[in-house]
């Protein structure tokens, strides 16, 4: 059975149940104290973070990984389009979201630790145009 290393508040936690879930996938979940991460959870992901999913010795950690595993591990039902340019256009979607809401603290330290640095002004930049090129849906291949 897989086994899910999660923490009831945590939204990368949180997607990978909804995943778990509409796949209809059972497992044994294990709470994480994000304030007091046990020790044992480094072995496990070496940042300490979770989600981490586990099934008979084999780990894998970060949620995006973990969705993209588990919709080609269950196909069934089918979470992500049909259309190769369609997944694409969710992936991409979903992690300029990620940038956005700032979950990641690694990018955020580095903007704040890069404000200066043309190439942050940069990448900053590339995402606007990328949101705008998804608002006006030009990335769609038909």
């Amino acid at each position: 059975m897989l086994t899910l290393y999660d923490a009831a508040r945590c939204p990368y936690c949180a997607r990978v149940r909804i995943v778990l879930a509409e796949k209809d996938v059972e497992y044994e979940p294990i709470e994480i104290d994000l304030k007091d991460r046990p020790a044992w959870i480094y072995e496990k992901n070496s940042t300490g973070r979770v989600p981490v999913i586990e099934e008979d010795g084999w780990v894998l950690p970060e949620s995006a990984v973990i969705m993209e595993f588990l919709e080609e591990r269950y196909p069934e039902p089918r979470l992500l389009a049909a259309d190769p340019a369609d997944r694409a256009l969710a992936r991409l979607t979903r992690a300029l979201r990620e940038l956005e809401i700032g979950g990641c603290k690694t990018t955020k330290s580095l903007h704040v630790a890069l404000a200066g640095d043309p190439e942050v002004r940069a990448a900053t930049y590339d995402t606007r145009w990328l949101e705008r090129r998804l608002e006006q849906n030009a990335f769609r291949l038909t």
